[in-house]
């Protein structure tokens, strides 16, 4: 009860009773106890009288008094409790139905109980205000006496699950709301703290919920940090960094000990390291990118084989040593730990390491001694892939790049349109380009995945607001370099396994049956015809192949990929499918990535006793299998909230450019049907809406398998891949949605 009495209350404007919306009244008693607060009295007493109940709540004054009398008389109605002579006792006999609040926004909600049962259970709009999204309650059944259908009433609130959220601030009528920015939470929140800031509509919010609602109370909360404008630059990165819990600020203590490092190359290093500066090392990056993780230089050379001499490729991969300034279990690594992974917005970054560090000294800057940890492989064009891997080396080694290159500047050199000065570097790209095609064709041999999902990038104007949506250009020098870190990456997990010693690898499960079952039925309904199982990478580059020409190309690629299970960090391996590699790890992205921070630390630990001839099988272990197992799990759970918090970013600043497009009509392309409505793309904006299943006239059916809706009146159906012409009806930044409605079909279904 005491969450009750320290409710501050004195900002709300008693004067006015005007109901707010979503509630019946705010007014109301507030020093009743909720069903919660009496039965938690309850179950620690055991047994209580209700004198003593009062007592404990403090209760004198009347109206109060009468009004406990009536949520005990409910109660016992709903069978929570038994009361015989004033005597209260929990009703043990009664079971009710556990399970999850889910909002729906229609206003209801239904109930979704254990994963075994499948039926979720109706919640009324009435009873969905005693909830938010996600709490977990005990419901029983209850017969409308209009409908004579089914519905369920909320009895208690076993659990809350929204103490904290985001939203953005109104002010109705004097008094101070908050509009939460989760679509799913359909309350408005009453500010109690107002005058502790100088609000006004649009203010973005970070709310303490002090009252859960209830259907007499409006919740309640007070701001516990205050974000920024909603239409101010930047606005969406800081809203997905609370949304997703996301640190974003180093402690002083980090801050202190990355200033402490020096980037001077020491004596100790210069006897200890392989001293590659004299190789003209270049980095190949983003125009806009400032943390050089790796470095590459390859040379061709001729090798003596028998009477013979054959053509080879000896690449040097060089990976800035983030581990000889970042040591385990410090402050620094702990932070790194608590981020997992560098998260790249549209517009800013959030780095895993202080800019110091991953924009400093880590980073393989031009002209600049550096730290590195090195693969060198030597290449043939009949090298087998255990060959390449047998005879790659790692060791420390100090290098000097001789340029920062861009993507771009790289295929204009191979193209001839731009040489650079320096003749050895020229001759670096040259003998790149050699190596790729010989790269390519093992990746064909191996039957790698290989798709081309088109990427889009976001383009701000000069005062930093979206002015743009445009294809992201990929060329041979992204996949150069690619290929190259592909490579050091198997070398990596090859050798650190070939020593014996366990590390994090980058898994991928083959497609689940189910999942290819369903694809195949759908590619048989449009006539493309499968006739292997899909169990192996090579059927799914022949695929490919396949529909490489087929007017739904980028659909049906888009499926094929989602058919695919997720990539993730285990310690057991199982291999990735996608790649075809029968061992893979990170190793390539230490500044950005803590699993190949831990993965440069193990074969660190190799190299070292190696050099020293130590026995490796007496070699004490950097990680223990335990260790790493945590590390595996949380790395691949902060992996996922980066990218849940970057797509939040990229569809709150394509939902500003929509914006502008409101009540014109595009031609697009059905992406997905779901039971809810329809997903089109619109290629010329480069966006993504939806058609509510509302907005058709009449009532449609959906067949998840073969990815359409139709009407059994009209025989009208959508149907994944028709093309459509649409308008943008409505645009909801804050929840991220652009709603289209059907103007023209151009289908050939029924």
């Amino acid at each position: 009860m005491a969450k009750l009495k320290d409710t501050k209350l004195k900002d709300i404007n008693y004067t006015n009773t005007k109901t707010l919306p979503y509630s019946n009244s705010i007014w109301a008693d507030p020093h009743v106890p909720s069903r919660e607060d009496i039965l938690s009295v309850i179950r620690e007493t055991g047994v209580i009288v209700k004198s003593e109940l009062i007592n404990i709540f403090s209760i004198k004054d009347e109206t109060t008094l009468l009004g406990i009398d009536k949520r005990l008389f409910a109660m016992e109605r709903d069978s929570q409790i038994t009361i015989d002579k004033d005597v209260l006792r929990e009703n043990k006999k009664t079971k009710f139905i556990y399970g999850q609040v889910i909002y729906t926004k229609s206003g209801n909600g239904f109930l979704k109980q254990d994963i075994n049962k499948k039926n979720n259970l109706y919640i009324s709009p009435k009873e969905m205000m005693k909830v938010f999204h996600g709490d977990w309650v005990n419901v029983k059944k209850k017969v409308n006496s209009k409908t004579k259908k089914n519905e369920f009433i909320i009895v208690e609130v076993v659990k809350r699950s929204t103490s904290r959220l985001l939203g953005k601030t109104i002010i109705e009528e004097g008094l101070s709301l908050c509009i939460p920015i989760n679509n799913n939470i359909n309350r408005k929140i009453i500010i109690t703290n107002s005058s502790d800031f100088n609000l006004k509509n649009d203010c973005v919010v970070c709310i303490k919920i002090t009252r859960q609602p209830s259907q007499q109370f409006q919740p309640l909360g007070v701001i516990t940090s205050f974000i920024g404008d909603i239409h101010e630059n930047q606005i969406e990165n800081k809203i997905a960094i609370e949304n997703f819990n996301i640190p974003n600020l180093f402690s002083k203590e980090t801050i202190n000990q990355s200033e402490l490092i020096s980037s001077d190359i020491t004596e100790y290093d210069l006897k200890t390291r392989t001293d590659l500066r004299n190789l003209p090392f270049i980095t190949i990056d983003d125009d806009n990118a400032r943390d050089f993780d790796d470095a590459i230089y390859c040379e061709e050379i001729c090798v003596n084989q028998g009477n013979r001499k054959k053509t080879s490729y000896r690449l040097f991969v060089a990976i800035a040593d983030v581990s000889h300034y970042v040591k385990k279990d410090s402050v620094l690594d702990k932070t790194a730990l608590e981020r997992g992974t560098s998260i790249y917005f549209s517009n800013e970054v959030i780095p895993m390491l202080p800019e110091k560090l991953s924009n400093d000294i880590c980073s393989l800057l031009p002209r600049k001694d550096r730290l590195v940890l090195v693969c060198e492989l030597l290449i043939s064009p009949k090298s087998s892939d255990k060959e390449i891997r047998d005879n790659c080396k790692f060791y420390e080694a100090i290098i000097n790049s001789k340029e920062r290159l861009t993507y771009n500047k790289v295929l204009d050199i191979r193209n001839g349109v731009d040489i650079t000065q320096d003749a050895l570097i020229n001759k670096n790209i040259n003998d790149l380009g050699k190596l790729f095609n010989i790269l390519i064709e093992k990746r064909i041999d191996r039957g790698a995945i290989d798709f081309n999902i088109q990427e889009t990038q976001i383009l701000f104007d000069n005062s930093g607001k979206i002015s743009d949506i445009a294809l992201r250009k990929r060329n041979d020098a992204h996949r150069i370099v690619e290929e190259c870190m592909l490579l050091a990456n198997t070398c990596a997990a090859y050798f650190i396994e070939k020593n014996k010693f366990e590390c994090i690898y980058r898994i991928h499960d083959k497609p689940s049956r189910e999942s290819i079952k369903n694809l195949k039925i759908f590619l048989n309904h449009i006539g493309i015809n499968v006739s292997n199982n899909l169990n192996k990478p090579k059927h799914y580059h022949n695929l490919l192949e396949l529909i490489s020409n087929h007017h739904k190309f980028n659909i049906l690629q888009t499926l094929l990929l989602q058919s695919l299970q997720t990539a993730t960090y285990s310690v057991d391996n199982i291999g990735h499918f996608g790649l075809s590699y029968d061992l893979y790890t990170h190793f390539t992205s230490p500044i950005r990535r803590y699993p190949d921070l831990i993965n440069h630390r193990i074969i660190k630990n190799i190299i070292y006793h190696h050099d020293r001839c130590s026995n490796l099988n007496k070699t004490q272990p950097v990680y223990s299998y335990d260790e790493l197992e945590v590390i595996a799990s949380l790395t691949s759970s902060y992996e996922r909230r980066a990218f849940e918090a970057s797509r939040y970013a990229d569809n709150w600043l394509k939902c500003v450019f929509a914006q502008k497009f409101e009540g014109e009509s595009f031609y697009g392309v059905i992406s997905a049907v779901v039971s809810t409505g329809i997903f089109v793309t619109i290629d010329s904006l480069k966006i993504d809406g939806f058609v509510p299943i509302i907005e058709l006239t009449n009532k449609f059916k959906l067949n998840k398998v073969l990815k359409y809706i139709e009407c059994d009146i009209s025989n009208k159906r959508y149907q994944i891949g028709d093309t459509v012409q649409v308008k943008i009806n409505k645009v909801v930044i804050e929840s991220g949605q652009i709603y289209l409605c059907i103007l023209k079909d151009f289908t050939d279904n029924k």
